[in-house]
């Protein structure tokens, strides 16, 4: 208890002797000014707002890139979609053409709707299984803000 309270008063005593360097005019045992503290405090700003510029920039090219990836698969699955169908629509008639004066063509036709069916089920479950997996939207931004928390917190 008592070597507590004496490291308070010699700590409150330094702290008077760095005051009255302050008022004997001596700037270099008192630390820094008024207008040094506002010179750090406008670089610090500064430098705040480029990271901050900088990962805008980063996000505006995450972003871009995504848009674009998003219009290709778009297109990409419009056309295979399209020439999934036609290609679906000329199987159906060549095989009813090929089997419509024999007695199996109801078998054929009940075959080619099963098969429809089940390409149904097996498109229906990958799409499902797609929209499960997550999107790795802006994730490069979001480990640099990652890196930029530990940063801050062991430096």
């Amino acid at each position: 208890m008592g070597a507590h309270i004496f490291g308070r008063w010699f700590r409150l005593a330094r702290g008077a002797a760095d005051t009255s360097a302050d008022a004997s005019g001596d700037t270099a045992a008192a630390g820094t000014t008024p207008s040094d503290l506002i010179g750090n405090s406008k670089q610090l700003l500064a430098t705040l707002l480029l990271h901050v510029r900088t990962r805008l920039e980063l996000l505006g090219i995450e972003l871009a890139i995504e848009k674009s990836r998003l219009i290709r698969s778009l297109i990409a699955g419009a056309l295979t979609g399209c020439f999934a169908f036609m290609t679906l629509c000329l199987g159906v008639l060549y095989i009813v053409a090929r089997y419509w004066d024999t007695p199996y063509r109801l078998l054929a036709v009940a075959w080619l709707m099963a098969g429809a069916f089940m390409l149904t089920i097996i498109a229906a479950a990958f799409l499902v299984h797609r929209m499960r997996v997550p999107s790795v939207l802006f994730s490069a931004s979001a480990a640099e803000l990652g890196r930029d928390v530990e940063a801050l917190d062991n430096g």
